[in-house]
């Protein structure tokens, strides 16, 4: 956490620069972070002997670099089971702040953005999602993920620190932009070199703040803020090693010297050799034999099967190819399986609450009117099988002094109780219309019967 006593509520030019230089190597892990999500393991793929001096490149010395994409797994599985579009609803009370939250977020697609930042959550700690109004013909509320390493979050030094500032760091082609946000005004520098080589930051823009705060939502991971994969890393980086080892040694085998005994070859009849893999006209049958070793493929195994436990057991995410889907697994037994996982999604939950309740008090700067206090903010988990028992749950609840919109939210995939109700009673209108109206028909038709009978009876 970025601490700083503002002068008069400002951040002077040689401070910024401070801040950024002091953490660019913050920003560097979480690029790297990032790398680990999308299967490009930094360790793996920078070491060994044909990276280190890429112009003696022999193609005869096996160096495998096989980067197994566990982070994007291990990311990817908590934010499936907690952060899936439609997996967090809210139940809003008062019916005009219902509409208004919910056009603005129709607007920005706030359940994928949610998806992104659960993602991104994850991947490197902490993750920031900024709010700013454009005009587009009419006034347009926005709000849009930043990642870790595109800015920093200023806190001041209270019991409990409040942002005071932000810096959004980005390029415009080799220039690079620095736009800081206080809590009345935003003002956006350049970066260059002067005369001198001195490096100096010149002021391009500045606009008032409708805010009244700093418009940037920080969500962290846990309360120290400590990514999912940095945890696992050394491991995965193991994880990388034993598998291109493998392969190495695989390789090597191929590769094996060849030894001859009682003959000697020239460099094209060993050429030849190795083109056409024959050997002719041999003394006898010790003559040719290459020098190898075993490969110890049980302790490799079991190597990497330690190693992958492992992964699941520190990241408390479970190896989902572990559970078998078929047969008749039970709901119980899935419930305990992914138990695990509530250790971290607690914490995450916990603190992506907090981002959204900031979210709607900022939305509140801008629209007045609505009302936040009385709203509820639902989690609800992605669990294999569970539609049944959320079936039953509602079946049970149903009629027992609970809303149907709140079960509605809490049980069902459905994003807007109110809408699906209204469907549900004109339905059930149409219905009793058209019952009613079969019923009158048949009444006539039993009266029509009746005076047939009466007439042939006469």
């Amino acid at each position: 956490m970025i601490k700083v006593e503002l002068v008069s509520n400002r951040l002077s030019t040689k401070e910024i620069l401070d801040i950024v230089d002091e953490f660019s190597v913050n920003r560097l892990t979480y690029v790297e972070e990032e790398e680990y999500l999308t299967g490009q393991n930094t360790k793996i793929l920078t070491t060994g002997t044909n990276v280190t001096d890429k112009k003696k490149v022999d193609s005869s010395i096996p160096d495998w670099k096989i980067p197994v994409s566990y982070g994007r797994k291990i990311v990817k599985t908590v934010t499936g089971y907690m952060y899936l579009p439609g997996l967090i609803n809210y139940d809003i009370p008062d019916d005009k702040s219902d509409e208004i939250i919910r056009d603005i977020f129709k607007e920005n697609e706030e359940p994928v953005l949610n998806q992104s930042l659960g993602t991104y959550q994850g991947t490197n700690g902490k993750t920031y999602e900024l709010h700013y109004l454009t005009e587009e013909g009419e006034l347009k509320y926005n709000f849009a993920m930043l990642k870790a390493y595109q800015g920093f979050a200023i806190y001041d030094f209270s019991i409990i620190p409040k942002m005071v500032a932000f810096i959004r760091v980005y390029k415009k082609w080799d220039t690079e932009i620095y736009v800081v946000y206080y809590s009345d005004t935003v003002i956006q520098y350049e970066r260059f070199k002067d005369d001198n080589g001195k490096t100096q930051l010149a002021k391009t823009d500045e606009y008032v703040n409708v805010f009244k705060e700093v418009p940037v939502v920080q969500i962290d991971n846990n309360a120290n803020k400590v990514s999912d994969i940095s945890v696992v890393k050394a491991l995965i980086d193991a994880y990388d090693n034993i598998l291109s080892g493998g392969m190495n040694e695989f390789s090597r085998f191929a590769f094996a010297y060849l030894k001859l005994v009682g003959m000697s070859i020239d460099k094209k009849s060993a050429s030849d050799i190795k083109r056409n893999q024959i050997f002719e006209g041999l003394e006898n049958k010790d003559a040719v034999s290459f020098l190898t070793k075993d490969i110890p493929t049980d302790f490799l195994e079991k190597t990497a099967d330690r190693i992958k436990h492992e992964i699941h057991r520190q990241a408390f995410i479970p190896d989902i190819d572990e559970l078998k889907f078929g047969g008749q697994t039970s709901g119980v037994a899935i419930e305990r399986f992914i138990y695990l996982m509530e250790y971290i999604a607690a914490d995450k939950e916990a603190q992506f609450r907090l981002g959204i309740k900031k979210r709607l008090r900022l939305i509140q700067k801008i629209e007045p009117s609505i009302k936040i206090d009385d709203i509820e903010i639902i989690f609800n988990r992605n669990k294999p099988a569970s539609d049944l028992t959320n079936a039953q749950i509602y079946a049970m609840l149903d009629g027992r002094g609970i809303s149907r919109e709140s079960l509605m939210l809490k049980y069902t995939w459905i994003e807007n109780p109110e809408e699906e109700l209204e469907k549900y009673e004109e339905e059930q209108s149409k219905r009793k219309v058209a019952s009613f109206e079969d019923d009158l028909e048949d009444n006539t038709d039993q009266d029509d019967s009746n005076e047939d009978d009466i007439e042939d009876e006469a």
